[in-house]
């Protein structure tokens, strides 16, 4: 199941971050579901599609940088040091640009209900 040795401590602080992400993106999916009702399709979809960017960028430019600088000297290869990590962050920004357009099929769409 998981590493015997690993400590109760280490174990809890990982299994913990579990819950980062989901606890992120609940909340923003909720707000941009919740700003559906003051904005105009059009707005949302600029409003999600930049936050959605911005993450995108943030990832690719500020994240993967800093563990490009974690690596061991033998980073300053080119192959290593154009590498970019796609992780959560990545994500959930690509889920906010795909949300930007999806709310434009209708809520019975994003839903999974069948269209009558």
């Amino acid at each position: 199941m998981g590493d015997p040795n690993v400590g109760l401590p280490l174990a809890l602080t990982r299994w913990i971050t579990h819950f980062c992400a989901p606890v992120f993106v609940f909340p923003a999916g909720t707000s941009a579901g919740l700003m559906a009702a003051r904005k105009s399709p059009q707005d949302l979809c600029a409003f999600l599609l930049t936050r959605g960017l911005w993450l995108i960028f943030v990832e690719f430019f500020v994240i993967s940088d800093g563990h490009l600088r974690l690596l061991p000297a033998a980073s300053s290869s080119l192959a290593v040091s154009t590498l970019i990590f796609m992780q959560v962050i990545w994500a959930i920004g690509a889920s906010m640009v795909l949300l930007a357009f999806a709310q434009f099929l209708g809520r019975k769409a994003c839903l999974g209900a069948r269209p009558r």
